[in-house]
């Protein structure tokens, strides 16, 4: 995959200029290790509760836990215990916007 996406014409016709894709980087392996299968979850509510407001971002295609897969962030938002859990549970999903073009789904609830 390395060789393929280095090569000058692919990267060329895919925009990146000089940039070349690196499939692992032990730097940013070694910077992310401090939030490794940490369980953010238990000091959410607390958060919650005290009106701080909260981006859970997950993105589609995350190879380790995605926003739908079994693993997902969704189960955990959606199961999460706090007083307006019901409330954020039945609020709608809406397109999330960047420069007016759809970047992905929305879901709020207290905004």
């Amino acid at each position: 995959m390395e060789k393929f996406l280095n090569q000058k014409a692919i990267r060329d016709a895919i925009g990146v200029g000089d940039i070349y894709f690196l499939s692992s980087s032990i730097t940013i392996y070694q910077a992310m290790l401090v939030d490794w299968m940490r369980n953010l979850e238990v000091g959410i509510p607390t958060l919650l509760e005290d009106g701080i407001y909260l981006l859970v971002y997950a993105g589609e295609y995350d190879l380790i836990c995605n926003w739908l897969n079994v693993c997902g962030n969704s189960k955990w938002v959606h199961a999460m215990e706090w007083s307006s859990q019901k409330e954020f549970v039945n609020s709608p999903e809406v397109p999330s916007t960047v420069d007016d073009s759809e970047a992905g789904i929305l879901k709020n609830h207290g905004v």
